[in-house]
């Protein structure tokens, strides 16, 4: 995950390779909070302009990353990849992304409401 330029300080841009993304996508599958979790499906959809998609489907206590694009997700978010893994990190502020725009959200508000609390609180 360092060497990917996915932790730490920031050292160029993070590798986009399929091994890379997958790791990075897995980590991101373990850190579902099995106890914020909404009921029923939900899956979350990342869009990014300069890297391959990828989802994140939970149901039913089970959390799965693929690559590719889902074909109904409840929740898109875009966002350049360097930029997520910036929030991945903790280099960029989630709420800055959304605010400057850099994040974008799409999808109903119910499913972005439950979405809230996908990864902890």
């Amino acid at each position: 995950m360092l060497r990917a330029g996915y932790l730490g300080e920031r050292n160029g841009g993070a590798a986009r390779d399929p091994q890379s993304m997958a790791l990075l996508f897995d980590s991101l599958r373990r850190a579902v909070d099995p106890r914020h979790a909404p009921d029923g499906p939900l899956t979350l959809q990342w869009e990014f302009p300069d890297a391959e998609p990828w989802h994140l489907r939970l149901e039913n206590g089970s959390t799965a990353a693929t690559a590719g694009r889902a074909p109904a997700p409840d929740v898109e978010l875009r966002i350049g990849f360097d930029d997520w893994v910036d929030v991945i990190a903790g280099r960029l502020d989630p709420g800055r992304a959304l605010a400057t725009r850099r994040l974008r959200l799409k999808g109903s508000p119910r499913a972005l409401w439950r979405a809230r609390g996908v990864f902890g609180s």
